[in-house]
């Protein structure tokens, strides 16, 4: 039990009280986290107290009312008042020793990301494990600050700002030294400042124990060869599409080392923002602190490179610069913020690049959609057909409408020591895989995106939402989870009419018996 303090530098609320409450109120917060505000009898319907009971209410703090007497309160806010005067400042080391133990924790609990909420009252840290918000620990705002501002000033280079900025956002690279003994390679600081106080996210780039495979991600055979083709070509670029923390770098750095470990003689040099996963034979080097994507990518083209994987397009310049490069015989490997891969085209014109660029499919070869789903913990999945009344009418129609009944599971949240209860454990790849031919393109600029799509469909092609329904029909990932997190379930049902979709399903059927 802890009584807070209810004026100075440890205030809480963080305003003055008028000088008659300081000896009649104070607030005790116990061991559970629950708070009591403990109040004189003779005070307990004052203007004060009713006042100071609406501040707390308007920072969000929840609270019991007790009455006491004066000499219970005096004793009570003396304990306070030790309590502070007893308190040491941390030192520096001190600070950065619990920062690499919440980094630690986070790199044992498999998290992908370090989210720390500083608030008035309270710091709250989350970690991202399969792509959920987890939480982990929670401390006083000061504490927080604290620890925001020791990561940033002592533990950072490439500062954004001098220190932490709470009127703007920063961002930084944590140094390696701090980040290698965790089996990290490296990590990325960003805050911005929020209505409460500041969103703070460290992003961990981990280091990959072994070489992967296109099969172990999650590729399917068809795209698997599809994307052998791409790079077997001399030049060309070749898009990874998909929202952030789809796993674009980890798909590009795979291809990557597949390309240098087949030829030895391949100069490939990377720029990324920071430099993520060691790519054997491969030159990788980081955007520097005040370079722009475009700038890098032209410093590359004087260093005789083969192929050049650029970490992302963002702007007319970097995409134009992009598309140059292939144009001048090199091969391209990049990422870009799109939703389905179909709308790159989209984007880069959204971007101002060329219409000579965008409309050659010898420049422009192949078109990468992905997204990550939570696979489900196989030691407590439960069946669909036994627990179908445990979701929504709505999610019950879409799963007996698209998907294999009998073969679906669903997530189970109890007590599995496997998943800690979570019903997930480990996330695997879904892909769409675009192969651009010259009729892909024709059609796209004479008849529009629609027409390109089902041309590409009606070929074999096969969709996000057909892959993701593959999954969920081998037990392996949760329908309601994939219906609002990856693809809805019913996409291709609304993107493609009947007519077509049987046109696939016949394509499909002539490849199966060529075999």
């Amino acid at each position: 039990m802890k009584v807070l303090p209810l004026s100075g530098k440890h205030a809480v609320p963080d305003d003055r009280l008028p000088e008659k409450l300081k000896e009649a109120i104070c607030l005790v917060k116990r061991d559970d986290g629950s708070m009591t505000l403990k109040i004189a009898s003779p005070f307990i319907n004052s203007i004060e107290v009713m006042e100071y009971e609406r501040r707390l209410k308007a920072n969000h703090i929840s609270f019991g009312v007790d009455a006491c007497t004066l000499s219970e309160i005096v004793e009570w806010n003396k304990s306070a008042e030790s309590d502070i005067k007893n308190e040491e400042e941390p030192t520096e080391q001190t600070l950065q020793k619990k920062i690499i133990k919440i980094l630690s924790d986070a790199v044992t609990q498999r998290a992908s990301d370090v989210h720390i909420r500083l608030e008035k009252i309270v710091c709250t840290v989350y970690f991202r494990i399969d792509g959920k918000l987890a939480y982990y620990e929670e401390y006083a705002a000061e504490e927080g600050n604290r620890y925001v501002n020791c990561l940033y000033n002592t533990m950072c280079l490439h500062q954004s700002h001098a220190s932490v900025s709470y009127a703007e956002p920063s961002d930084a690279k944590v140094r390696e030294e701090y980040v290698q003994s965790l089996g990290l390679t490296g990590g990325r600081f960003a805050s911005r400042p929020t209505s409460e106080g500041l969103l703070s996210v460290i992003r961990l780039i981990t280091r990959r124990g072994r070489a992967l495979s296109l099969n172990a991600l999650g590729l399917t055979a068809p795209q698997e060869a599809a994307l052998e083709r791409a790079i077997s070509k001399p030049t060309g670029v070749l898009f990874f599409t998909g929202p952030m923390g789809s796993g674009k770098s980890t798909l590009v750095q795979v291809i990557s080392e597949l390309m240098t470990q087949r030829d030895k003689g391949l100069h490939l040099v990377t720029v990324e923002n920071p430099v993520e996963s060691p790519i054997k034979g491969a030159v990788q080097t980081a955007l520097g602190p005040k370079e722009e994507w475009w700038q890098a990518v032209k410093s590359l083209m004087r260093l005789d490179i083969n192929c050049i994987v650029i970490g992302e397009v963002r702007d007319h310049l970097s995409a134009t610069a992009a598309m140059e490069v292939a144009q001048t015989g090199h091969y391209v490997l990049t990422t870009l913020h799109t939703t389905h891969p179909v709308d790159t085209i989209a984007r880069l014109k959204s971007l101002q690049v060329d219409n000579d660029f965008i409309s050659d499919a010898a420049l422009i070869t192949c078109l990468v959609g992905q997204r990550l789903a939570p696979k489900l913990c196989p030691h407590c999945k439960k069946r669909y057909l036994e627990h179908k009344n445990d979701i929504l009418p709505v999610f019950q129609g879409l799963i007996e409408t698209f998907c294999q009944t009998s073969r679906v599971y669903l997530k189970n949240t109890g007590d599995c020591k496997h998943c800690e209860g979570k019903g997930v454990k480990g996330r695997v790849g879904i892909f769409e895989v675009i192969e651009v031919d010259a009729e892909w393109m024709r059609r796209y600029h004479e008849r529009g995106k629609t027409h390109a799509y089902d041309y590409w469909y009606q070929k074999g092609g096969q969709t996000l939402c057909e892959n993701t329904l593959r999954l969920i029909n081998e037990g392996r990932i949760d329908p309601v989870m994939a219906h609002k997190e990856v693809c809805n379930l019913d996409r291709d049902f609304m993107v493609f009419t009947e007519d077509i979709r049987e046109k696939s399903q016949h394509h499909r059927r002539a490849s199966n018996e060529s075999i």
